[in-house]
């Protein structure tokens, strides 16, 4: 059975990436609908569902307006927490499937598929940040695609209204411009020393003042380093990938790459989340939200970047490496943990799957 499963998903990676049809092309796009919505919608239970319920019922999240308010229309309405939560999930599938065809990913499928294999049980516990993050990627879109400052505005304070975690990200529009496709990575660096060093004085002077953002520094939270880097590791592999990916493209199409808004916006955005990586050895919460998150650009930059490659062979061997890398990025996500120290990642994914009234 698991053997047929990988065979399929290869087959149809396969398919998606090399079709020109627009029928099948179609067919895809539908069916990354699918799995998006009926992955996430028809979800009746997670690990931080309780928590959410009475949330929707007390509003003690004052910061969160947008579901503060969404949260007392339907109470006020007799509808149940669910409801709120599946808004919050057809906001978030429309905003990231506006996001893959405004940077002409044309390989929904198997970005939705890769994306939803580590993002599942993030995004339906954590529906507050993903609906700022799918208004934050569609804000970008606005302001360095579209050239409307005003949408880009609206979504940047949506983004806002939906989780204040959104904060970390919303210097990306100030520094777009200021770094070129070369020095970027070196600049990410150097902020990611300096939001670690933030990050430690803020554990170390104390948080009394800070009450919003207290609990992230609680020993749930605070990961041991050897789990931190552990934790990191893999997505710290896919970055270097990205980066020798780029850096071939960059050295072979020099000046077709510094005129293409679309690659640049996709590897400055990607390796903006270079920021984050240090201090997500000590709060893996970090990972999870402002590295993780960003896989569905990873992806998209990978795909974007094989324009760049027009023999048939190339692509094909691009396309398998990276698919190789899921496969191992899987096994080393789900399964080497509970290999080693017994620590299993599949519970929750488990769990949802069993909540999930379509799926019974």
């Amino acid at each position: 059975m698991l053997t047929l499963l990988v065979f399929t998903i290869i087959l149809l990676y396969q398919i998606e990436v090399f079709s020109k049809l627009k029928t099948v092309k179609t067919f895809f796009l539908l069916l990354s609908i699918l799995i998006f919505f009926v992955s996430l919608y028809y979800i009746t239970n997670n690990s931080d569902w309780l928590i959410y319920e009475a949330m929707f019922h007390n509003n003690f999240t004052k910061s969160d307006i947008l579901f503060n308010t969404l949260s007392e229309f339907y109470r006020g309405h007799g509808y149940s927490y669910i409801s709120v939560y599946r808004v919050h999930i057809i906001l978030i599938g429309l905003g990231f499937f506006y996001f893959l065809k405004s940077t002409n990913n044309r390989n929904f499928f198997v970005t939705i598929l890769i994306y939803l294999i580590f993002q599942l049980v993030p995004i339906s516990n954590q529906i507050r940040f993903y609906l700022a993050f799918s208004f934050f990627l569609v804000s970008i879109i606005q302001l360095y695609l579209k050239n409307n400052r005003t949408l880009y505005i609206i979504f940047t304070l949506l983004s806002l209204s939906s989780h204040l975690g959104i904060l970390l990200l919303l210097p990306f529009s100030f520094i777009f411009n200021k770094m070129d496709v070369k020095s970027i990575q070196k600049e990410m660096i150097k902020l990611s020393v300096l939001l670690t060093i933030i990050l430690l004085l803020f554990y170390y002077v104390g948080l009394t003042v800070f009450t919003r953002f207290a609990l992230y520094f609680s020993n749930t939270y605070i990961s041991s380093i050897k789990g931190g880097i552990y934790t990191i590791g893999i997505w710290v592999l896919w970055l270097f990938l990205l980066h020798f990916l780029h850096k071939y493209n960059y050295n072979k199409y020099p000046k077709l790459i510094e005129g293409d808004r679309h690659y640049r916006l996709l590897y400055k955005l990607s390796f903006y989340s270079i920021i984050f990586i240090p201090s997500s050895t000590l709060l893996q919460i970090l990972c999870h939200r402002y590295v993780m998150s960003f896989i569905i650009i990873w992806l998209t930059f990978f795909f974007y970047s094989l324009k760049y490659y027009p023999k048939l062979k190339t692509k094909l061997v691009l396309s398998s490496f990276m698919l190789t890398i899921v496969f191992i990025t899987i096994f080393y996500y789900y399964f080497l943990p509970e290999m080693l120290i017994g620590i299993s990642r599949t519970e929750q994914l488990m769990l949802i799957f069993e909540s999930n009234t379509l799926l019974k």
